[in-house]
């Protein structure tokens, strides 16, 4: 139920330009295109089109009161959901152990080891690792492994569904919460992303912007920067060896991850390539996000375990066959076309 809610909820649209411009920048007012054309037709047409107008609006509101529903629909089972993977947290921390219910039919392999171990190690760095838009998406490099292996829950929630004062939108988004242990890296116990949208309540939203947070790296732990000796600029006529100096770089890592995208100041000054590049960074920030939230927080078990890559890995499969019977129909359709060509000239 909650997974066909989330399936008819609004299509968020990824624009690096709405990211710069912001929701409500109109500009100066302009007859629009389609009034230009409506006022090019004949009187009589004009009344229809203008009806048909109306009759466009009220399947439009018909269209906002159901995504409306559906978005408190959506609502009641991610509520719903918040004691079961409460539970799900609970065991992977070691805060709990499985009931007897939940052990039914369980019985330890042959030779596995018996030492106490508290809690599933190491869970969510494997659930992370083994989801291809995450892992690739963020960067996810060896030396965030050991600082994601203090990660013991993620969680999502959904943002309030507000109306815009004066507009026919909607403000709403999702935020992601990475809940850690004690670890060497950084002192924060809790790092968080926030996604936020504008949708028109028909079915269409906009990626207004995301959030991060500050990560507080403890000295020398930082892995999103990397120490790099940088020769120092000599000045004009100055003889000798070169000389260096040590600077911070930013690097690859999972947690740029919290540091999203934004655009420049000077944004619409940007190059074409420039642009195109920022607009692949937002939409890949976007696409791991809601891979959190889509998939990864409501069945982190299956990625953990293997199941899903074998999904995926057979979905795949499947595609490509379909592509290699399409490009066979290609060539057939081409051979046949030869042979009708070789007639012709007979």
């Amino acid at each position: 139920m909650a997974a066909a809610a989330a399936a008819a909820a609004p299509t968020v649209v990824v624009d690096a330009a709405s990211l710069a411009i912001g929701p409500g920048s109109d500009g100066e007012e302009e007859q629009s295109v389609s009034d230009i054309f409506i006022s090019s037709l004949e009187p009589d047409v004009q009344a229809r089109v203008i009806s048909l107008q109306g009759i466009q609006t009220e399947y439009n509101t018909l269209a906002a009161k159901m995504i409306a529903e559906l978005d408190e629909l959506e609502r009641k089972y991610f509520d719903l959901r918040v004691p079961v993977l409460q539970r799900r947290a609970a065991l992977v921390k070691g805060d709990a152990e499985p009931s007897a219910e939940e052990s039914v039919g369980f019985t330890a392999a042959p030779g596995a080891p018996t030492e106490q171990v508290r809690g599933v190690p190491n869970f969510w760095q494997r659930v992370i690792q083994s989801n291809k838009t995450v892992s690739s998406g963020t960067s996810l490099e060896p030396t965030d492994l050991l600082a994601l292996s203090h990660l013991v829950d993620v969680r999502a929630e959904l943002l309030p569904r507000k109306k815009v004062e004066g507009e026919e939108a909607y403000r709403s988004g999702f935020k992601l919460t990475f809940e850690f242990t004690p670890n060497e890296y950084f002192t924060n116990g809790v790092l968080e992303k926030t996604y936020f949208f504008v949708d028109d309540g028909q079915g269409e939203a906009i990626l207004d912007h995301s959030e991060g947070c500050m990560i507080n790296w403890k000295p020398g732990k930082d892995l999103t920067m990397k120490k790099k000796k940088v020769p120092i600029k000599k000045k004009k006529g100055q003889q000798g060896k070169p000389k260096y100096k040590v600077v911070n770089q930013p690097c690859p890592s999972f947690f740029q991850f919290f540091s999203p995208p934004q655009p420049p100041e000077d944004f619409e000054d940007l190059e074409e390539d420039e642009f195109n590049a920022l607009q692949e960074e937002v939409q890949a920030d976007f696409d791991v996000g809601t891979e959190f939230k889509d998939k990864l927080c409501q069945q982190a078990i299956r990625f953990f375990t293997g199941e899903a890559q074998e999904d995926e890995e057979f979905e795949n499969e499947f595609e490509d066959d379909d592509d290699d019977d399409d490009d066979d129909d290609d060539d057939d359709g081409a051979d046949a076309e030869d042979e009708e060509g070789e007639d012709d000239t007979m």
